[in-house]
């Protein structure tokens, strides 16, 4: 079984993409290409037009919210009619900065209109949930949205951890398991198998990163949980196929 990479922009890696794509990436199965800006969502399409191991998700992220946001909600909804394996992400709340409550509101108001649409698709989703963990499963409780997805880029206790588990969610866990002090290292041993999944977020996080990065992310995770590394691509490889519904 392959890795499976279920966080990456391909979008912003467009232009530098090798012309081996993705022969280049062996090692990888299936990459979740996840969306930010609504200029993004018709090349995203086309990426998993062109490749089927390419699972695209459009969203608009809480720190790109664009002027006329209702026009471009309309034509999201859209996509979703279209396209039956689309899912919604990368969408959330980030409240890392200091922001007004004017500021928090209008990423509420977007994030419930985008939860809204998943749920009216049944489409899992991809959740950014920076310095706001307890507030978007509030809302996703309080839309009644059950249909799971990604806790993406997860870094929390372990306490919160089960929170995202006990809704539905997998965590995201991700380049933060690199970094030698990271407290994520003690709790992901502690974690059901079941519950997590691999994901790159490139091109960010590391310099020159790319979907490859997951394979040493798993190698570390083998590590830590004391598994061998087959065990961990084939837990966290399926782990993304029953989120996203797809067949093995």
């Amino acid at each position: 079984m392959l890795l499976f990479d279920t966080h990456c922009h391909l979008t912003d890696m467009f232009d530098s993409l090798p012309e081996s794509f993705p022969a280049d990436y062996s090692c990888i199965g299936n990459i979740l290409s996840v969306t930010y800006r609504y200029s993004d969502w018709d090349k995203n399409i086309l990426f998993a037009k062109k490749f089927n191991n390419i699972i695209p998700a459009l969203g608009i992220h809480p720190l790109f919210i664009p002027n006329g946001i209702q026009n471009h909600l309309k034509l999201y909804e859209s996509y979703f009619d279209t396209f039956p394996k689309l899912i919604v992400g990368e969408i959330g709340l980030d409240f890392y900065n200091n922001l007004a409550q004017s500021e928090k509101q209008k990423q509420y108001d977007l994030l419930s209109q985008q939860i809204n649409i998943a749920k009216r698709f049944q489409r899992p989703i991809v959740i950014h949930q920076r310095k706001a963990q307890q507030q978007c499963i509030s809302l996703l409780k309080s839309i009644g949205f059950n249909n799971g997805g990604f806790a993406h880029g997860f870094s929390g206790s372990l306490e919160q951890a089960y929170k995202w588990i006990d809704y539905g969610f997998v965590l995201g866990i991700g380049c933060v398991l690199l970094n030698n002090n990271s407290r994520l290292r003690n709790i992901l041993p502690r974690l059901p198998s079941s519950s997590w999944v691999l994901e790159s977020d490139a091109p960010f996080m590391q310099k020159n990163n790319s979907p490859i990065i997951i394979q040493k992310i798993a190698k570390i995770a083998a590590q830590l949980c004391n598994k061998n590394i087959d065990d961990i691509i084939y837990n966290t490889t399926n782990n993304a196929y029953r989120i996203l519904n797809l067949s093995n």
